[in-house]
Formats: C-alpha cells, structure tokens, sequence
C-alpha cells in the first residue's frame, strides 16, 4: 500500500516536468495549424531585414555574394532564440545576418490545435551588390 502510495505521489510529482518537456518541444512552422508571423507580415520581415542589415566591408571588398540561411526558434509568446546558421556564406555575413536577427521585435506566435506552440522558423538573408 505504501509502495502504490509513493508511486503515484512520484508520478504527480512529475507530471510539470512531463509537460514542460511538452511546451519545450518545438514544431517546423510550415506544419503547425497557423505559423508564426512576423507582424505586418512576410513583407515586412523582408522590409526589415533589407533596412537594418548591413553589407560587412570585408565581405564586399571579397566579392562575396549570396544567401545566409538561418534557422531559430520562435517561442510560444513569440520571441526569437537559439539562431543557428543553416547554410553559410561568410564569417562576416553569418554575423551580420545572425546580429539582425537578434534585433527582430517578437513574431505573431504559431498556434496548433488552438494553443501557442513554440516553431522553427527559416529565414533566407541575401547579401547582394545592388
């Protein structure tokens, strides 16, 4: 009897950790029910990226040219963290890209099955001469 006892206060014991594991968990934003959003939209993200980033004189004065892809998380209140680079382009782009990323205001947060989910969002950032 008192072995039932302890089992079950241990398994209520770890019921919140059971579901901060479950909140922790983080989908792919192109599989939820409504993805995050950047407020004002894609065009917005766009605009924002294209105003603030700023083209590394190394990297200009090198020739380089192309995409930096990242990859971060967006939380279940819509902030942005863990940014990875996904495919790489330059030191210095990588930085530039990641450091602008860290400056985004907080997305619209995705939804699944009716409730704030945390996603994986994939974000291009183009390093062209214009």
């Amino acid at each position: 009897m008192h072995l039932r006892l302890f089992i079950s206060a241990l398994l209520l014991s770890l019921l919140p950790l059971v579901a901060q594991a479950q909140r922790a968990e983080a989908f792919d934003n192109a599989l939820v029910e409504q993805p995050a959003m950047y407020p004002g939209g894609a065009a917005a993200l766009v605009a924002y990226i294209n105003k603030n980033t700023k083209y590394p004189a190394v990297a200009m004065e090198e020739g380089v040219q192309g995409k930096v892809v990242l990859r971060f998380k967006v939380d279940e209140q819509g902030n942005v963290s863990d940014i990875k680079v996904k495919k790489t382009l330059s030191r210095e782009c990588d930085a530039e890209a990641i450091r602008v990323a860290q400056t985004l205001k907080p997305f619209i947060p995705a939804k699944h099955q009716g409730r704030p989910v945390a996603v994986w969002f994939t974000l291009p950032v183009s390093f062209q001469f214009r």
